[in-house]
């Protein structure tokens, strides 16, 4: 009898720990990153709850304009906190109704197989992000920011920034031009 309870446990502790482990492994989802929330400059509330992947809110009561946020197609995923675990990086784009149109890179981590929002950083108003991805715990943006000559309208000057995640912040670590 005693050898059967000892059995049991064993396996039992075997098994919950599996569950731990599964757990902890499980992949974040676009949809966990379409219903996330994350912080917003442009909120009154300072942070914003994603609903398939949209956010509004009214800029005053009784005013007809909205402030939009909207998860761009733009994630990558990969390890950004040196656990093991893929996170995300992602792009959000805030319109607050006026003629700018301003995008924020997120970083979101993996804990425990449920997305957690983790820093942000400003990446500019009206700028083309053409593509991230997470590289050596790194996150690289390629996109087309603004020269200093450039109306705002149409960016020219293509550009790789690569941030690091550093605590409860998103560091640029680089910038360098690329080629037209």
């Amino acid at each position: 009898m005693g050898a059967n309870v000892t059995h049991f446990l064993f396996l039992t502790a075997l098994m919950l720990q599996m569950a731990a482990c599964h757990t902890a492994k499980q992949p974040l989802t676009i949809n966990e990153l379409k219903n996330g929330e994350y912080r917003s400059e442009w909120s009154s509330k300072g942070k914003i709850k994603l609903s398939d992947g949209i956010y509004q809110e009214k800029i005053a009561p009784d005013s007809a304009t909205e402030l939009v946020v909207r998860l761009t197609d733009k994630i990558a995923f990969g390890d950004l906190n040196g656990d093991g675990v893929e996170d995300a990086a992602l792009i959000l784009l805030s319109d607050p109704g006026g003629s700018g149109t301003f995008y924020d890179l997120a970083a979101v981590i993996n804990r425990e197989g449920k997305a957690k929002y983790a820093a942000s950083v400003f990446l500019g108003d009206r700028v083309k992000v053409e593509e991230i991805n997470i590289r050596s715990g790194q996150i690289v943006v390629q996109m087309v920011i603004h020269h200093r000559t450039d109306p705002r309208c149409c960016p020219s000057l293509r550009v790789e920034q690569e941030y690091g995640l550093q605590g409860d912040e998103l560091l640029r670590q680089s910038l360098m031009e690329r080629p037209q």
